[in-house]
């Protein structure tokens, strides 16, 4: 990962101090060899889907409330989308 004009990102997990180098050995602030290198992590992909806010019985992913519901292999199907989901269960 190269970060910084070509350096390493690297952690000390004895100060916690976070600094940048080349294939260091050691904490340039307390000398510990206790060091990781840190990787940023990715951000995931949006599908460009929009964003509907999802309510109780509600379908996943188009919001609609009408459902035909598949009570042999414990599902429910979206009249709307199609979306097939797990049904609720009973306790």
């Amino acid at each position: 990962m190269q970060l910084f004009g070509g350096l390493l990102k690297y952690a000390c997990e004895n100060c916690n101090t976070v600094f940048y180098g080349d294939d260091l050995a050691q904490c340039p602030r307390c000398s510990s060899k206790k060091i990781s290198m840190l990787l940023e992590k990715k951000e995931a992909a949006s599908d460009g889907t929009p964003y509907v806010k999802h309510e109780e019985g509600a379908c996943f992913k188009c919001g609609g409330k009408d459902f035909e519901y598949i009570w042999r292999r414990r599902e429910k199907v979206c009249k709307k989308c199609g979306e097939i989901m797990p049904a609720r269960r009973n306790r």
